[in-house]
């Protein structure tokens, strides 16, 4: 029988993997609205562990500035702001993942 914890990681490796290929997709997509606009890719780590890639576009034809930002960290206890109203998480190890974006597409109204 498959241990719990191994359950845990095989279906966190799918989640990452989907959201990986979300961030590219978005990126494609974005960058097929012009001949010219392409992201900018910077990868980073967490000093807990884990870490994730962040996209900008600048100075676009069709965004001023757009980031797509993919993240995964981990570590071995949560933050105290995160168990202030759920002790019972105290010294439990954590894991987040996701997707972000920020769009600010060029306006022709704004100076």
């Amino acid at each position: 029988m498959t241990d719990s914890v191994e359950l845990e990681s095989i279906d966190a490796e799918r989640v990452e993997s989907y959201l990986r290929v979300l961030q590219n997709n978005i990126c494609q997509t974005l960058e097929s609205l012009s001949e010219s606009d392409r992201f900018f890719e910077d990868q980073w780590e967490y000093s807990g562990g884990g870490g994730g890639a962040s996209r900008v576009l600048e100075s676009g034809e069709v965004f001023e500035k757009a980031g797509v930002n993919f993240s995964s960290i981990h570590g071995v206890k949560l933050p105290k702001a995160a168990t202030a109203k759920r002790t019972d998480l105290e010294d439990k190890p954590f894991s987040a993942m996701g997707v972000s974006l920020v769009l600010h597409p060029m306006n022709p109204y704004v100076p």
